[in-house]
């Protein structure tokens, strides 16, 4: 984690930024948040088309899944392009 952060002054502007309304995080936060939730983290995202971007837990060291792999889930879902949500799935 600590090489993707190398910069550790101009990281820590960004979180401070992060805290005012209408600054986003980045991939690096998903990364991070895969990582210390041990969960995979799947967005889907439209800007001017649909972009799905899939990071598990494990994605500083290996960016793929393999059959070996069964993460739990969390689905984020921004369908205005300027705003994630938590997308709930239910199964029955």
């Amino acid at each position: 984690m600590s090489n993707m952060f190398a910069d550790t002054d101009s990281y820590l502007d960004h979180v401070e930024q992060m805290t005012q309304n209408g600054t986003w995080g980045t991939e690096n936060e998903i990364i991070a948040a895969a990582h210390l939730l041990s969960c995979s983290i799947v967005c889907l995202a439209k800007y001017n088309k649909y972009h799905l971007q899939h990071f598990p837990p494990h994605f500083l060291l290996n960016s793929q899944c393999n059959s070996s792999c069964h993460h739990q889930t969390l689905y984020l879902i921004n369908s205005t392009g300027s705003h994630y949500d938590l997308a709930i799935i239910c199964t029955q």
